[in-house]
């Protein structure tokens, strides 16, 4: 792959991922709007009935109307975003400037409280309002904490009207308190960056995630269909071949019914036994093929144990003689002579192991044989077993038998 081309990739999807990071941060802003809206009209109407006979009553009042008017601004704004239908980034982006001016309105009501309200009111009721705004602006970091610019609006209009009330209510400790709420904002804005920074990160190693994890779903999905691909590849090749070795076959066995010399015959019955080991190869791919596919199915009928192990021995006598090995067969006497079940993939088994054998044992002897462990009930557990007087293999390398090759 082009170098450039890779980098413009990968450039393409941090610039998608960053857009999603800012959506994603955008939605959970607004979700945050409702809980926040509930808490502060409730805070907003709790102050409302506290000074609503005080001295101050009045204005409290008209600052609790010029707070429900913000309110329902921020509400509509809220709705829109998240009952408007999908959005894109950029229609988002426009709905939230228009919340950010509803936020800024409300934010200058609450500042009402500090430049307006505060200098009429009596020492007690400044308490309360300095701890209410010092309250609201500090819950705001987790609520608008998802964007800086928000926060930041929302706490420096509120904090800053404050500072103004102390300064127009002739306050001797006006600097001290400047100097105490410039610290407080620093803060405040300082921890809400921090805020944004880690729901930033949170939010993009959750989409990363499920980026990777809808990439590894796709590979899994293209693994899976080429698999299957290959599969009836497999089965349509065995079919396909399958057909001339019949024919091969046939005629192989044809052959050998007619006169010929003993060279020939011995000819005809080697090319014979090569035929029916790619027949059986084949067999295998096919069986691979549908074991793959979930769709191998054992057969179930009657078959003689003797005759089975006849054609097992038929089908290797050949390569062992060539290796100059001996083969043996022992039938135990309590082996029922005939079995219900499928022999064709029984008779598999024992020539992969059979022919495992004779490829590596160089001299002797190989042995196939069958004991009776168990019978119940009609039915019985029988023990197969294939033994050579070849290599062996090291009781190390035993975990490594079932590897593929």
């Amino acid at each position: 792959m082009n170098p450039v081309v890779n980098e413009q990739q990968k450039a393409n999807q941090e610039s998608e991922l960053e857009q999603l990071v800012s959506k994603r941060q955008l939605d959970l802003l607004f979700q945050e709007m409702p809980r926040i809206m509930l808490a502060a009209a409730g805070l907003t109407l709790v102050l409302v009935l506290l000074f609503w006979k005080s001295e101050i009553g009045n204005q409290v009042r008209a600052w609790g109307a010029l707070m429900a008017l913000g309110y329902s601004f921020r509400l509509l704004t809220t709705w829109i975003y998240l009952h408007g239908g999908k959005k894109d980034l950029a229609q988002s982006r426009r709905i939230f400037w228009l919340n950010l001016l509803s936020i800024t309105f409300n934010a200058l009501n609450w500042g009402v409280l500090g430049w307006w309200v505060y200098p009429q009111a009596d020492a007690s009721s400044q308490g309360i309002i300095i701890i209410v705004l010092i309250g609201v602006t500090a819950s705001a970091i987790t609520t608008m904490g998802y964007q800086a610019l928000q926060l930041g609006t929302f706490v420096i209009a509120i904090i800053g009207s404050l500072v103004v009330g102390i300064a127009l209510s002739n306050s001797d400790q006006l600097l001290f308190t400047t100097i105490l709420f410039l610290i407080y904002i620093f803060f405040v804005l300082k921890n809400g960056r921090r805020f944004e920074q880690m729901s930033r990160s949170w939010i993009r190693l959750n989409e990363e995630a499920v980026v990777r994890e809808s990439h590894l779903q796709k590979a899994k999905e293209e693994a899976e269909s080429a698999a299957r691909a290959q599969n009836t590849f497999l089965t349509n090749m065995s079919h396909e071949i399958r057909t001339p070795m019949n024919g091969i076959l046939g005629m192989t066995r044809l052959a050998l019914k007619t006169p010929a010399s003993n060279e020939q015959k011995e000819l005809l019955d080697n090319a014979l036994t090569s035929a029916e080991g790619l027949l059986g190869l084949l067999n295998d791919i096919l069986d691979t093929s549908k074991i793959k596919a979930g769709q191998l199915r054992l057969e179930r009928y009657t078959f003689a144990v003797a005759h089975l192990f006849k054609e097992v021995a038929a089908i290797i006598r050949h390569p062992a003689r060539e290796k100059g090995l001996s083969l043996t067969i022992d039938i135990a006497d309590d082996v029922p002579p005939f079995l219900y079940g499928d022999g064709l993939r029984l008779r598999q088994v024992l020539v992969n192991l059979a022919g495992n054998s004779v490829k590596f044992t160089s001299q002797g002897h190989i042995s196939l044989a069958v004991d009776t462990v168990d019978e119940v009930a009609g039915h019985v557990l029988l023990k197969f077993s294939v033994a050579d007087s070849g290599i062996g293999i090291a009781h190390e390398d035993l975990p490594r038998v079932f590897e593929r090759f």
